[in-house]
């Protein structure tokens, strides 16, 4: 017997937040998958059913009624959890505890964006530290990258003038066990290179009336990394 979820939405763009899952069982006999019909996806009705099975009997399906749990009520999406702050409790030295949720948002081409992804995979590599339950977040590290100011003028095509625009990343850490805000920390790319690339149509004429820095998220990666997971 299987039973397999998912934290991956319907839709790649879709903010459903943790415990929003997709669920998946079937039963396995002489190398023949059946799926249970009809399917269902409350994940509770699910797990009632897994736990039913005769040959299930004596099984700890304890992990099952947890999945099972995390769907009861809305689940609060990414947006609604990277805009609650919890009160500031700096601590002297910062940290991430337990399980951790990553989320970006950015807003360095479009000042209305509102869009919030979660990147726990872009700065930690071992799965085993994600959260992908609600209940197991530990931190959260909230990225907000922005336009700053303006840092100088780029020439191109036929003597167009590009403004030039950095680019700031803040950082802040939530021990979401308190719950508090326990450090913050912004990195900046003001820097212009001597060029760059740009697009144009082909006559040479550039198709944009702005140029943004690229986010300083080197830096961003390397100070998030190097944080002590107690």
């Amino acid at each position: 017997m299987a039973v397999c979820f998912s934290d991956m939405p319907g839709r790649t763009y879709d903010d459903h937040g943790l415990g929003d899952y997709q669920y998946a069982f079937g039963l396995s006999n002489d190398n023949r998958t059946y799926t249970a019909k009809p399917r269902e996806e409350n994940p509770a009705l699910v797990a009632e059913f897994v736990k039913a099975l005769p040959f299930n009997s004596g099984v700890n399906l304890s992990l099952l009624d947890a999945f099972a749990k995390a769907k009861v009520g809305k689940p609060s999406t990414y947006k609604e959890m990277f805009d609650t702050l919890p009160p500031v409790k700096l601590a002297a030295k910062p940290y991430l505890k337990g399980k951790v949720l990553i989320l970006d948002r950015d807003t360095t081409k479009s000042e209305q964006s509102t869009s919030v992804v979660n990147i726990t995979d872009y700065y930690i590599t071992d799965t085993n530290r994600h959260a992908l339950l609600a209940s197991d977040v530990g931190s959260i590290v909230r990225v907000d990258c922005k336009r700053s100011k303006r840092v100088g003028t780029y020439s191109a095509g036929e003597g167009d003038s590009i403004p030039a625009y950095g680019s700031t990343c803040e950082v802040i850490i939530i021990d979401n066990t308190i719950p508090a805000v326990i450090a913050k920390k912004t990195f900046a790319n003001e820097d212009m290179a001597d060029f760059e690339l740009v697009d144009a149509d082909k006559s040479g004429k550039v198709n944009f009336k702005e140029y943004v820095l690229p986010k300083p998220m080197g830096e961003t990666k390397d100070f998030i990394k190097a944080l002590p997971n107690n």
